[in-house]
């Protein structure tokens, strides 16, 4: 359990990381993921699936404003 808020963890995770940091992505208020697990994105159901295609699967809500934006990034727009 952590008692920080997002925004500092999002800069940890760029000063210990490095370059590397670029694979977390913020996506709205209450969420960093990791894009090199991002499986699908549904945007009109507003989840988004997070595996490695072996053994993890993980599915979290966000908003369909969010996820837009996540596709957008991700498609290089």
């Amino acid at each position: 359990m952590l008692s920080y808020q997002l925004g500092q963890i999002e800069k940890m995770i760029s000063s210990q990381l490095g370059s590397d940091g670029n694979n977390f992505i913020r996506i709205g208020k209450s969420l960093i993921i990791n894009r090199s697990y991002i499986y699908y994105i549904n945007i009109p159901k507003q989840k988004l699936i997070l595996s490695d295609v072996a053994s993890f699967n993980h599915t979290v809500t966000a908003s369909k404003e969010a996820l837009k934006q996540l596709k957008e990034l991700l498609e290089g727009r």
